[in-house]
């Protein structure tokens, strides 16, 4: 019996098909998969598997003998060095710290989203292990009838989440101002359910023809599909070094070339030497003249869906990862 160890909150759109592709693993190795909420209903015999680093510990704690695997969704104390100020920031990092050099040296199997995470441990921590696969982020499939003609004719922007600060919504917002000053039928498509704030965000850098709605989750692929670009700003910090963001995959699935911040440490190796994609560098000028180069261009809907469809085979594919996961749980 595997008992998968969650609080109700660690599953949402972007985690819970990550999870439910560890679970068809395990279901196809001849297990029982039940979801629990307390370590009371454990049992010393289950095999156990979490997604966040206090579920790790409250298991250890509960029965330091368990058979537990760990998904590492993030790094949590550099996650903490961004959430807390003053002393309890400190504080956090250096008791997160602890007990995340615990958690990669004591599970039993260990799942990365990246190959920049696993270095990160390794340097960081120590880790020598060899008790890991290698998953990023996604939750969708390449959606054929979304290359279409008719979106790659006009510069039609979006940027689909939330607005918190390190989503990075003002740097898109401010990339953009300078985007529209050289495209002036470049447009803007905020999808997020914080409207009042989008509004102040855009009264604020001045863009007056923006559209900002919220799409229900099931629905957001029939409004991705109607764009052409799709924004993914983010820091230079450790957090988003070692990440592979779901939005990536959900842009590029819908045919929306991405003008992403190139900080993404696998981002930088996978998508090398890719023809529709706009890295977001320091130079704002340089940014610019990319996306300017690609609206020179005629783009065949069908080389863009054959160039992303190479990454679907692969890093993005359910069935290159289903074997590997297996050949974990297996041993």
């Amino acid at each position: 019996m595997y008992k998968v160890f969650v609080r109700s909150r660690d599953l949402n759109d972007a985690t819970k098909h990550y999870v439910d592709i560890l679970i068809s693993c395990l279901k196809n190795l001849g297990y029982e998969v039940e979801f629990v909420y307390s370590v009371k209903e454990i049992s010393k015999k289950d095999r156990v598997l979490v997604i966040t680093l206090p579920g790790f510990i409250k298991a250890w704690l509960h029965n330091p003998f368990q058979d537990i695997s760990m998904w590492f969704q993030g790094v949590t104390p550099e996650e903490c060095g961004m959430l807390f100020t003053g002393v309890k920031k400190y504080w956090k990092i250096f008791f997160n710290t602890i007990l995340d050099f615990f958690a990669v040296h004591v599970a039993k199997r260990v799942i990365f989203v990246s190959e920049t995470m696993l270095r990160h441990y390794r340097k960081k921590y120590c880790y020598r292990g060899k008790n890991y696969v290698i998953m990023p982020c996604f939750n969708q499939p390449i959606v054929k009838d979304a290359f279409t003609k008719e979106k790659y004719e006009t510069p039609s922007f979006v940027y689909a989440g939330s607005l918190s600060k390190w989503q990075c919504v003002e740097e898109t917002l401010e990339l953009f101002t300078h985007i529209k000053n050289e495209l002036p039928n470049a447009t803007l498509t905020l999808l997020t359910g914080e409207k009042e704030k989008a509004l102040e965000l855009l009264n604020k850098y001045g863009i007056k023809d923006a559209i900002v709605k919220y799409v229900p989750y099931k629905e957001l692929n029939e409004e991705l599909k109607k764009h052409k670009y799709g924004f993914l700003i983010r820091d230079d910090v450790k957090v988003n070094n070692v990440a592979t963001p779901t939005k990536m995959n959900s842009y590029m699935a819908c045919g929306i070339i991405p003008v992403y911040s190139n900080v993404i440490g696998d981002f930088k190796e996978v998508f090398a030497g890719m023809k529709y994609k706009v890295d977001v560098t320091p130079s704002m000028k340089e940014t610019i003249e990319r996306i300017k180069e690609i609206e020179q261009d005629v783009i065949v809907a069908e080389d863009v869906y054959c160039e992303y469809k190479k990454l679907f085979d692969t890093y993005y594919s359910e069935k290159h990862y289903t074997p590997l996961i297996t050949e974990l749980f297996q041993n």
